[in-house]
């Protein structure tokens, strides 16, 4: 949601159809940014609108929904559902009031989830949050009980000692019923025997478990503890963040871009950088309301799974004390995000919601980078009125900013802008600051609607003193220190804050990048054999070196995320003086030469001039991988509104809606199997699964895309039933189909792969589960490193396959080829 919620763009929409034309002029490529916040001034009617359509997006804590949380949870966890109970308890944690009983009991509830999984460092952690919150006294025993096992199970057998003996005080001392106290004896009886039965290798567990358990990885560390490549990371003198293989350069035709400085093998780190900014996305979050506006509903979104300021999935999330949506994963970050940007954000959190991504990216840029380096910027930039033609940001002439030693004479550093005079680019503000706009290119409709977002937070704000902007939230504590500021200068610093704004959200739409994880798409248990993997956008971020990096329709990089910190790496070799670009999103092997070009048009402002774009144009070729098939004789079909067949024997034509609506019809039939999976239905999954793959072989290549996705499904419902040898056919002809379309080295077909791998070893056809493991290890490795945790499992896969070898001295079985 990167713009507004509909019923503020509506109320936008309506303002700006009863707009003057003077009026409209203050939003038109040649005004000044300042001149489009001025004519903002937000107004009663204004504010009314924007509160009723953040109602829907309340933050505000609230024990109803608290207590509502809690009982599903105890719910799941009585069916032993304990991972979906863990993530109830922490919304029940998110919605108790700071201190409260209710908190302690959701931190405790949630402990013992957490134990039944088997994360006991996590369970430990939740025990002192429940302790340190004042659970009550007359339950701590059960609290305590739980710790001493944890303790235990990790190994830490003088803990779990001193633990028992606190524990048996306070049995002694409690007024606890005969029964209860007698079972608790017991139950310390029973911990004290395990205690002496591994008190003889409890030293080396201990050092173990504490060694990791003090792995703590801090925010912006993510990356120190990296040891996926095995190269000596060379990092750009010019360029931090930056391989010194790279160089920056600059080109009328071109902008800004990078290029290899000598020839770069496939798996080489090209860029390491962690977002100056970022904003975790919240795809579908809604209040805890249902529908009749009262019954609350149970709805888990990735907000509630990952950490809002390290982006990195949390076991147990640890709620801001102010608000319902924050959380993090540790104390740690909760305060880091705090002291950054979260104590002005807190109270405005609904808001910043239902203004959108964007918005709230674009205040968050500005809390982060700092008041004074913010207004330094926008004075220097914004106070005078722009050019007509020409964007505020524009380039300066070309120049070599390299960051290795070539053997050839460097240019005199000229003034590219976001490099310092001596030829430096940073990952900080300045570069942040330096990303175009593209004024020129942004209706003033959607100019109004932007500057008309970044007024109503600073009317929001206007109210508290503006020097709480620069020196944080300490000042706001003494606010008798302030009285005597003028009201001008405090007008004045709230309409730059606006700018600032105003500049970031125009830029983003082209600048802004969205960090992706690869989640398992898990069902029912049996569903669960295979993993179905998806990628999904957990957040919206800046990364100004990456930003460095022209878009190509056919890539040379692969990117991958950690958190919030991106890698880049070659996916292929790259010679010396060769661009080194990324995809930004149309890829070529998944649209068509005229629907990439029209999104790039859209969204980043230029005609793509990539190799995959002028070789598609100077062949006039079309590309077939998703096109239809003659229903006859299966020839490819041609043509735009009317097809015909191509074959020039059957002579068939067929209107193009109509099998456009046969494949969206195929696509709702798709999901209703997928459905069934979720469900753990997997025999009636088969049944639709196979009316769609006959259907789709009617009138699709094979190749189409939701062939391949037919042929995927089919595995996983196959490999639900324990059908291993019908599983790999199917999958087996997904790979084909994948190899196809993305190539022999891409991310997509390793991803295959690792699921071919899964069914191979489940199967224990050992042979074909080792081949497909190495060639998945040798892709894969080239685009994550060999740390990736998908690298981890298959490296777990083959030493499982291995050890069974030696045990067995059997040989290796293989499921026959289809």
């Amino acid at each position: 949601m990167e713009l507004p919620v509909e019923g503020w763009q509506a109320h936008a929409r309506r303002k700006w159809a009863l707009s003057t034309p003077l009026f409209k002029e203050k939003f038109s490529p040649s005004a000044a940014l300042m001149e489009s916040i001025l004519a903002c001034q937000l107004h009663t009617e204004d504010e009314n609108v924007l509160h009723m359509v953040s109602v829907d997006y309340s933050v505000a804590k609230d024990p109803r929904a608290a207590a509502f949380y809690k009982e599903e949870g105890n719910k799941k966890f009585q069916r032993k559902e304990y991972a979906s109970a863990a993530v109830l308890y922490s919304k029940a944690a998110s919605h108790a009031t700071y201190g409260g009983e209710e908190l302690a009991v959701s931190y405790a509830n949630r402990s013992a989830a957490l134990f039944y999984v088997g994360h006991f460092d996590v369970c430990l952690e939740d025990i002192e949050r429940a302790l340190e919150n004042g659970y009550p006294r007359r339950l701590q025993h059960k609290v305590l009980m739980r710790k001493a096992d944890c303790l235990l199970r990790l190994g830490r057998c003088q803990e779990a000692t001193e633990m028992i003996r606190s524990l048996e005080e306070l049995v002694a001392s409690s007024n606890l019923v005969s029964n209860t106290k007698q079972s608790l004896l017991s139950n310390i009886v029973n911990l004290k025997s395990r205690v002496s039965e591994n008190q003889n290798n409890s030293a080396s567990n201990s050092s173990t478990c504490l060694k990791k358990q003090n792995e703590t990885v801090l925010p912006g560390e993510i990356l120190r503890n990296d040891l996926e490549d095995l190269r000596i990371w060379d990092e750009n003198a010019n360029i931090p963040k930056a391989s010194a293989a790279l160089s920056a350069r600059f080109s009328p035709d071109r902008g800004r871009h990078l290029v290899a400085v000598r020839n770069i093998d496939p798996g080489e780190t090209l860029v390491k950088e962690e977002a100056f900014v970022s904003v975790l996305v919240p795809e579908g979050l809604r209040n805890h309301k249902g529908e009749d506006g009262d019954r609350l509903k149970f709805v888990v979104t990735n907000a509630d799974l990952h950490c809002h300021l390290c982006l990195d999935r949390a076991q147990a999330t640890v709620p801001c004390r102010g608000c319902s949506y924050a959380r993090y994963c540790s104390q740690q970050c909760m305060e880091h995000a705090w002291g950054r940007y979260h104590w002005l954000e807190c109270s405005i959190g609904s808001s910043l919601l239902a203004l959108g991504v964007f918005c709230h990216l674009a205040l968050r840029t500005v809390l982060v980078a700092g008041f004074g380096n913010v207004s330094q910027l926008v004075k220097q930039h914004h106070m005078v009125p722009e050019e007509p033609t020409k964007d505020k940001l524009h380039l300066p002439p070309p120049h070599v900013c390299s960051g290795a030693k070539t053997g050839k004479t460097r240019e005199e550093p000229a003034l590219i802008e976001g490099f310092d005079t001596d030829g430096r680019y940073q990952s900080s503000y300045p570069a942040v600051f330096s990303l175009l706009t593209h004024v020129v290119h942004q209706s003033p409709e959607h100019r109004f609607l932007c500057a008309f977002s970044a007024a109503a937070i600073c009317r929001m704000l206007s109210a508290a003193d503006v020097q709480s902007l620069v020196s944080g939230p300490r000042v706001l504590a003494d606010r008798s220190k302030m009285k005597t500021e003028v009201t001008e200068e405090r007008m004045l610093d709230t309409n730059i804050l606006g700018v600032a704004m105003l500049h970031h959200m125009l830029q983003l739409q082209s600048n802004a990048l969205a960090v992706t994880s690869i989640q398992e798409q898990r069902g029912g248990d049996s569903a669960s054999i295979v993993e179905s993997q998806e990628q999904v956008r957990l957040a919206t971020a800046l990364f100004p070196v990456i930003s460095l990096l022209n878009h190509s329709c056919d890539p040379n990089t692969s990117i991958s995320f950690r958190g919030r910190s991106a890698i880049v790496r070659a996916a292929q070799p790259i010679r010396s003086g060769e661009e080194v670009a990324l995809c930004y999103g149309p890829h070529r092997s998944r649209l068509m030469l005229s629907r990439r070009r029209q999104m790039l048009r859209h969204q980043y402002f230029f005609e793509c001039q990539c190799h995959a774009c002028l070789e598609e144009l100077a062949s006039n070729v079309r590309s077939s991988l998703d096109s239809f098939i003659c229903p006859k004789c299966k020839a490819p079909m041609q043509g735009e509104a009317l097809l015909s067949c191509s074959s020039g024997v059957c002579g068939l034509t067929i209107p193009s809606e109509r099998l456009v609506h046969q494949l969206r019809d195929l696509e709702q039939h798709v999901s209703k199997a997928v459905d069934l999976l979720e469900a753990d239905k997997p025999g009636l999954a088969l049944q639709v699964l196979a009316d769609c793959r006959s259907r789709a072989q009617g009138f699709l290549c094979s190749e189409h895309v939701l062939a391949a996705r037919i042929e995927d499904h089919l595995a996983r419902a196959h490999a639900a039933s324990g059908d291993w040898q019908s599983a790999a056919v199917h999958l087996r002809n997904s790979v084909r189909n994948v190899e196809l379309r993305h190539g022999a080295s891409s991310m997509e077909l390793g991803h295959e792969l690792f699921k071919l791998a899964q069914i191979f070893f489940n199967g224990r056809a050992m042979s074909e589960a080792m081949e497909t493991i190495l060639n998945a290890e040798q892709i894969l490795t080239v685009h994550y490193g060999s740390q990736h945790e998908l690298l981890q499992e298959l490296q777990e896969m083959k030493a499982c396959l291995l050890d069974l070898l030696k045990v067995t001295g059997s040989r290796m079985k293989s499921i026959p080829a289809s």
